[in-house]
């Protein structure tokens, strides 16, 4: 019998891991070690420091050249981190394995384990993106309202998304963050009937349980830094800040990572579908270092793995 199925189910201990209690204001900062509980417990958790000083440094001046300086909005990672050659592309995935060392392995392993069975997760390659985004130069029809990640994804999938911060120094408050409902949310919601923005509509939340949740819980904008991780799952209710435009008039760029837990059904939807993955388990992690691109997918040719970064 599992450690789990041998607990009583109206144990303490129990409740405890599944459903960790708030004892102050959500903010989302924490450590590594209550990382995992505090994203059950809120949907999303700020890890300071977790992106060492060399590779944060590296991702800035990365950032600035090759994002900040031509003024490119950004797209799918993998074109940005590969050469192209006359194989096709190649990647060392160098940018990933700087924000997914040890430190944030664990403690994704540590919370896929406790929600979803395991403590391997995939990278879907068409997932992990650089964006450029700069208030003075924003529409706001073009602006993500309030939405989960969960909306786009296939039932049965645990998700984080590792939002980390490439440049400026500071975003939430010189330059523009994401806004976070602070509700603790355990299901999708439905999705608005008349959305407003033309781009990302299909992913609006329902406007009418926005309101509810926004007067009972609030809202909050975490200032993150450089070397920070910003970790969120599925069901986290956020959207980029618009608040405070006046004090948001840095340009920022920042990647998201999101990661998926390898349990049954995602690895069934990678099987089906031919989708392309990396993928984490225990200390290593496996890419595809040569890959095509096929009607706009990314085609594995040639596998590479490594040790994570310490």
């Amino acid at each position: 019998m599992s450690e789990i199925s041998a607990e009583r189910p109206w144990s303490f201990d129990f409740i405890r891991r599944f459903f960790p209690q708030r004892t102050g204001p959500v903010t989302g900062q924490t450590d590594i070690e209550r990382a995992p509980e505090v994203l059950r417990r809120d949907n999303f958790a700020l890890v300071r420091g977790i992106v060492s000083v060399s590779e944060r440094d590296q991702l800035f001046r990365f950032a600035h050249d090759r994002f900040v300086v031509p003024r490119d909005p950004g797209n799918n990672l993998m074109l940005y981190i590969s050469d192209e050659t006359s194989a096709g592309y190649e990647t060392t995935f160098w940018l990933i394995r700087s924000v997914i060392n040890r430190r944030a392995a664990a403690i994704a392993s540590a919370y896929f384990e406790a929600v979803a069975g395991t403590r391997d997760f995939l990278l879907p390659l068409h997932q992990l993106l650089i964006r450029q985004f700069d208030a003075a130069q924003s529409r706001p029809d073009l602006l993500v309202p309030y939405h989960q990640d969960g909306a786009g994804l296939p039932k049965g999938f645990h998700m984080i998304n590792c939002w980390t911060l490439l440049y400026p120094e500071e975003c939430g408050a010189t330059s523009p963050g994401l806004d976070f409902l602070a509700a603790p949310v355990r299901s999708k919601l439905a999705t608005e009937a008349q959305p407003k923005s033309k781009l990302y509509g299909s992913l609006e939340s329902d406007y009418d349980k926005l309101a509810t949740l926004s007067r009972r819980y609030g809202a909050v904008t975490p200032s993150v830094a450089l070397g920070d991780i910003l970790m969120f799952n599925e069901l986290a209710l956020h959207r980029t800040s618009i608040v405070k435009p006046s004090t948001m008039t840095k340009s920022r760029v920042s990647a998201e990572i999101r990661l998926v837990a390898a349990n049954a059904r995602a690895l069934k939807e990678r099987d089906q579908t031919g989708s392309a993955y990396a993928r984490v388990s225990g200390n290593r992690i496996e890419w595809p270092f040569v890959w095509q691109r096929r009607d706009g997918f990314v085609v594995p040719i040639k596998w590479a793995e490594a040790d994570l970064n310490d």
